[in-house]
């Protein structure tokens, strides 16, 4: 399973910031950690990388 406790699974989204928050925003929604999730500084979301 994507991002299980025992694994050390990162997600980096490098789409335009629409895509990226809603993708990012969906997979918080289904239960990923947030700080597994690392987006463009630029786009000043909660978890930007």
């Amino acid at each position: 399973m994507l991002c299980a406790d025992d694994d050390d699974t990162r997600i980096h989204l490098m789409g335009g910031y629409l895509g990226t928050a809603d993708i990012l925003d969906h997979l918080v929604d289904s239960g990923v950690q947030p700080e597994r999730v690392h987006t463009p500084t630029q786009y000043g979301l909660a978890t930007a990388s």
